[in-house]
């Protein structure tokens, strides 16, 4: 798949939030205030998080998630719709740093947050768009509840990484083999 820089760097980024939560149902194991500035710093996000902000982005990882696990398109529509809404996504151009002119889309003196969670909303309502709602993945491994974007050409991946797939596949062999004998 061909995204724009900006476009495919934060739809990655909503995969890596929403993978960021070991389980998305258990906030009792939440990442840190320094695991999760790590993961803005390496998208070159200024990460001013604090403790309270923990939360917030495991509501916002949550929310990924749900759009992740629709399978029409016209839940994951609403789903981003509303979380657009709720960030007041507004389309703005930046030259920061130098670069290039851009787009960012979360207002702009929103805090981090609110920039994360509407920059990656707008990226993956690209996705959706513009490649379909086949491009956004949950892992088929039954030991794994990550996500992904698929951006193979065929679009027919279902596992989050080749570990998850071998791991799969060994273990669909192992109960064929059990079966023959048994």
């Amino acid at each position: 798949m061909d995204f724009r820089h900006y476009t495919d760097r934060t739809a990655q980024l909503a995969v890596d939030l929403a993978n960021a939560f070991p389980d998305p149902f258990d906030r009792t194991v939440p990442p840190t205030v320094e695991e999760l500035r790590g993961l803005l710093d390496g998208y070159e996000l200024r990460s001013d998080l604090v403790p309270g902000d923990v939360e917030r982005l495991g509501d916002l990882a949550l929310a990924l998630r749900g759009i992740f696990a629709a399978r029409d398109p016209s839940t994951a529509a609403q789903l981003l719709n509303a979380l657009l809404e709720r960030t007041r996504a507004v389309p703005w151009i930046s030259e920061h740093g130098g670069a290039d002119p851009h787009l960012h889309f979360g207002p702009q003196q929103a805090d981090i947050v609110d920039r994360v969670a509407a920059s990656t909303a707008m990226s993956l309502a690209v996705v959706l768009c513009d490649y379909g709602i086949e491009r956004l993945g949950q892992c088929a491994a039954a030991d794994c509840v990550d996500v992904f974007i698929d951006t193979s050409r065929s679009a027919k991946r279902r596992y989050c990484s080749t570990g998850c797939s071998n791991r799969s596949n060994v273990r669909e062999h192992r109960a064929r083999a059990r079966d023959a004998v048994g």
